[in-house]
């Protein structure tokens, strides 16, 4: 597998993840208790989490080998940071802002400056 489909992959699972959670909570309210902690336990998002976040781990770790850390860890948290605010507009509704447009913009353009250098 290539440097960049392992970090395409890395960014949709850390992204995926993040959505899962956000899934999580919308299910119903949780609340900080034994049995707030079994209804987590018990939500297949949570466990799609837990999938995404450990996928995303072993992908980031595939990604070291191939490529710095300076620029590896950049490009994979950028990348998750764009992946879910596009994915938060579409799946939640969420506003997509003229300055969320520019700090996407302002994002792509350090990790381009960061490969540039």
């Amino acid at each position: 597998m290539t440097a960049l489909l392992i970090v395409l992959a890395a960014i949709t699972t850390n992204a995926l993840a993040g959505v899962s959670m956000k899934m999580l909570t919308t299910q119903a309210p949780l609340e900080l208790s034994k049995n707030g902690l079994i209804q987590i336990l018990q939500n297949p998002y949570a466990w799609l989490a837990v999938t995404c976040y450990g996928l995303a781990l072993i992908l980031f770790t595939l990604a070291l080998s191939k490529l710095d850390l300076s620029l590896a860890y950049p490009t994979i948290v950028s990348g998750a940071i764009i992946l879910v605010t596009i994915l938060s507009v579409l799946l939640f509704g969420e506003s997509f802002t003229l300055f969320k447009a520019i700090g996407i913009m302002l994002i792509l353009s350090g990790v381009y400056l960061l490969y540039r250098t």
